[in-house]
């Protein structure tokens, strides 16, 4: 990243590092499997949030990939460049996701088009 300050660089290291973590962490916990038995609504609701666990758990699954990707475009040196533009990705975009790789300019000319 040339324009780029060290400081937004490290920030979002860190937080990709961090989330890597948090959600390795959450992978590696097993789900509830809770088949007590109780009244039918206590089971839907048990059915709604093994379904809700399992989601969540399908988007970690997606993201970590993503997140590492990033981890090495920064090693790289090609971090924070938009894969369709080539210009710099907008610093509070990389703060927000910093494992994205499309710039916001580049987002919106894509949904005009």
């Amino acid at each position: 990243m040339k324009n780029f300050d060290g400081d937004l660089l490290k920030r979002c290291e860190e937080k990709l590092l961090e989330l890597r973590e948090q959600y390795s962490r959450t992978l590696n916990r097993p789900m509830e499997n809770d088949n007590q038995g109780g009244e039918v609504i206590d089971k839907a609701l048990r059915e709604l949030r093994v379904q809700d666990s399992t989601y969540f758990r399908e988007r970690i699954r997606a993201l970590l990939p993503e997140i590492q990707g990033a981890l090495q475009r920064i090693k790289d040196g090609t971090y924070g460049f938009c894969q369709i533009s080539g210009e710099e990705i907008e610093p509070n975009r990389l703060l927000a996701v910093p494992w994205t790789r499309i710039s916001i300019s580049a987002l919106e000319q894509q949904e005009a088009g």
